[in-house]
């Protein structure tokens, strides 16, 4: 009797296994091309992780469940199951990150190499940014993305309505931050260049000095200087954010209308806006860096995980990032939040929760 699934000429307990393709080389090859090409297609093969026939290079096999034996079906070649060695599998290089910046709807980030990606909105081509090359650092407003260049100089894309794209004379910086329509510069001797819309005299920096932090939000521009007290350009008077009084300050973060800073024993202080609870971080402890938004502060604390105040009307986004672990830089726009981890990848969470592929779209 023959089988009807092996062909052999007796009954036998044989079953087919799925393949993804199949070849079928002779046996034995006419020439040494035909050689060559089989041990290159067997090489491919394992390469992406399939079965692969140490004799003819076949893919295609027969399992006996009786005899514990795959059977290859070109060839009929036995390989016992405990003889069979694992496939090779060998992992995609995977990017690595060293900067990130969340703008209003779209976010950026560095690679490794210096090159860097942008997607989101692209309605003023914010993230048209794959030809750059050189950059260390990136910010991003509500329409422009902006990088910092390992030569002091900076670049920017997007909207330009206000000149917040207007940066190509700047040199010497050291630090950059976009806030909704301008950007301002840090230089190297502590000084402050900024640029774009300025109708809360936001970009009045020229005077500032010893300054080594800066965040912009919309209507101010937030300098830390080197005795770690607090600078302030723009809308609302003091006695909005009551930054004056801060002291012993080691970071901060401009959101739209709050701002956030770090003190050197962990804890944090906020002032402004406080309409959706973004300012209760009264009660966090070993934080090392914050972030903010229009609605929300997020809080890097020392183990790598994220506190969120404010807002809670977005349980997924929330949710996403209460499981972030690892992270070593922030950045928050108003849709998306991003993470930078330990190991050089991204975390960022959405109103919808994680994405995964930040960068599919504009690759």
């Amino acid at each position: 009797m023959t089988c009807n699934i092996c062909g052999f000429d007796r009954s036998c307990d044989y079953e087919s296994l799925p393949t993804v393709m199949a070849i079928r080389p002779t046996a034995e090859p006419a020439s040494r091309r035909a050689a060559a090409w089989k041990r290159r297609m067997a090489e491919e093969h394992r390469e992406k992780g399939l079965l692969v026939c140490p004799e003819c290079g076949g893919i295609r096999f027969l399992f006996s469940v009786r005899d514990r034996e795959f059977r290859c079906a070109g060839c009929e070649a036995a390989l016992p199951l405990d003889k069979v060695a694992p496939p090779i599998r060998r992992e995609e290089p995977r990017d690595v990150w060293t900067a990130i910046a969340a703008g209003s709807y779209h976010i950026a980030a560095v690679k490794k190499d210096g090159t860097v990606r942008a997607s989101g909105s692209n309605q003023s081509g914010q993230c048209v940014v794959k030809y750059w090359s050189g950059i260390t650092a990136v910010a991003a407003g509500r329409k422009h993305t902006v990088g910092l260049k390992s030569d002091g100089t900076v670049v920017a894309v997007g909207d330009n309505i206000f000149g917040q794209c207007k940066v190509n004379q700047w040199k010497n910086i050291v630090q950059i931050t976009a806030g909704t329509y301008l950007t301002a510069g840090l230089k190297s001797d502590g000084t402050v260049v900024a640029t774009g819309a300025n109708g809360y005299g936001q970009c009045n920096v020229s005077d500032w000095k010893k300054v080594r932090m800066l965040s912009a939000g919309t209507r101010h521009i937030v300098g830390l200087r080197a005795d770690g007290s607090v600078l302030l350009s723009g809308g609302g008077q003091d006695s909005q954010y009551g930054v004056s009084s801060w002291r012993n300050i080691v970071q901060v973060a401009a959101g739209t209308m709050h701002i956030a800073g770090v003190m050197n024993n962990g804890r944090v202080v906020a002032g402004g806006s406080n309409a959706y609870g973004q300012c209760d971080v009264g009660g966090w402890r070993d934080i090392i860096s914050v972030a903010a938004n229009i609605s929300h502060t997020y809080g890097l604390r020392r183990d790598g995980t994220v506190l969120v105040a404010g807002q809670d009307n977005d349980l997924l986004q929330r949710a996403e990032i209460a499981r972030w672990t690892g992270i070593v830089a922030i950045s928050a726009g108003d849709r998306y939040v991003m993470g930078l981890r330990r190991d050089g990848t991204l975390a960022v969470a959405s109103y919808n929760g994680a994405v995964k592929e930040p960068f599919a779209e504009h690759p």
